[in-house]
């Protein structure tokens, strides 16, 4: 569009640079992308990220023109039908509500010689045990809410929460002070990374995007929403030494 963009002096490519940096467009491509070692073909983004960018020669039979590849990561959400879960509940309460809810059923078991009025009886004990928990415990469908996971969530920070659950099972079913100690401090080991994984992801995410002022500002925006600024008991004028103090 413009000539070489290696073109360092150049005032179109200058003119250019400006207008993308004013809009948050990014230019991914760095080294010589033709036969005559210029810059000519470029990777424009805005708001996504790429990786792995390769310049590869080609032949110039086929084109005086390198062959760039790249990956470009982005976010997506793939709408898909609700599903569902059938489940009853069981109280404290369930089994005392179960008996006394249990029809008379000593009448049915008398002799039975003969194997079918066995067959019978047991099939009819069966349907009243079930219909008699269907009264008291009936099977209800609830919806698997999909939960929508942080962006900076990742595999270490799964593999220690699954860790730090699995110490406060243990604490809490043989109550043991050792296992109350190791998920304590599981526990702390879990929200460092947490944190550690949150700085990582937002570093990342305004260096991407450095030159979108825009997008720098909503985030900042977003970071420090909910934050007092200041305390309720900061004093309305300061004195030089005050200001000094402060900083030393």
């Amino acid at each position: 569009l413009v000539g070489y963009f290696d073109n360092l002096e150049d005032p179109l490519r200058t003119a250019v640079v400006s207008i993308l940096d004013s809009v948050g467009i990014n230019q991914n491509v760095i080294g010589p992308t033709h036969s005559g070692s210029h810059t000519l073909d470029l990777i424009l983004t805005c708001g996504l990220s790429t990786e792995n960018i390769e310049i590869i020669p080609q032949s110039e039979v086929i084109s005086d023109h390198h062959l760039i590849s790249f990956i470009i990561r982005m976010d997506y959400n793939i709408s898909t039908s609700p599903r569902y879960r059938v489940k009853c509940t069981f109280t404290s309460a369930t089994a005392l509500s179960f008996i006394n809810n249990l029809p008379e059923t000593s009448i049915r078991f008398g002799s039975a010689p003969d194997p079918v009025d066995l067959d019978q009886a047991t099939e009819s004990l069966e349907s009243t045990l079930r219909c008699t928990l269907d009264r008291v415990a009936p099977l209800k469908r609830k919806i698997i809410r999909q939960k929508k996971l942080a962006p900076w969530y990742n595999d270490l920070t799964r593999s220690l929460k699954q860790k730090s659950r699995q110490l406060e099972r243990k604490w809490r079913q043989t109550k043991l002070e050792i296992f109350q100690t190791a998920w304590k401090e599981s526990l702390v080991q879990y929200r460092k990374s947490l944190v550690d994984a949150k700085k990582i992801y937002f570093s990342t995410l305004i260096g991407d995007n450095q030159n979108n002022s825009r997008f720098l500002f909503n985030t900042v925006a977003k970071l420090t929403r909910n934050k007092t600024t200041s305390e309720e008991n900061t004093q309305s004028f300061h004195s030089s030494e005050d200001f000094m103090k402060f900083f030393i």
